[in-house]
């Protein structure tokens, strides 16, 4: 790796540290804008399985990038407030299959503006044109520093 002349040593001069700090701030406006009714790695799982319905949790593990444990607690939490439903597979009956109820569906229809703006507002410090590209180039180092996790996501789009 070439050295850009990346001086690390404030650490607001540090990626990761700014990504972290970056993710904290999108928590917080993620939950202010849809009033704690749900989390982003909620939200990201009922999306999921609302293009994907009968995916088994490895299957989402994969699509989201959360670990078996987080993913388990929160398909448990989602699965009492009735927005998924777990069922056994049709040919595997050691698999379970999470599918979106249509309280899920309801939620996630309910809340796609809320959840739009979100993102908007997060991004809202940056000029109009810099916002696509800072998504791009955030896309850009997922996909490649994706192997390094130990829960890399399958594709990106």
């Amino acid at each position: 790796m070439e050295d850009d002349d990346l001086n690390t040593t404030h650490i607001w001069q540090r990626p990761g540290f700014l990504l972290r700090r970056l993710n904290q701030i999108h928590h917080a406006i993620f939950n202010e804008a849809l009033n704690g009714k749900i989390t982003p790695l909620q939200y990201g799982l009922l999306t999921v399985l609302s293009t994907q319905d009968g995916l088994d949790q490895t299957a989402i593990t994969v699509e989201l990038g959360a670990d078996r444990t987080t993913l388990a607690a929160t398909i448990e939490l989602l699965e009492k407030r009735g927005l998924v439903k777990r069922d056994t597979h049709y040919s595997d009956k050691r698999r379970k299959v999470v599918n979106i109820t249509l309280k899920g569906k309801r939620l996630l229809e309910k809340t796609q503006l809320q959840m739009h703006d979100a993102q908007l507002r997060l991004l809202a410090p940056l000029p109009p044109e810099a916002r696509r590209q800072f998504v791009e180039m955030m896309k850009v180092l997922v996909e490649g520093n994706n192997h390094i996790t130990s829960v890399p996501v399958k594709h990106f789009e």
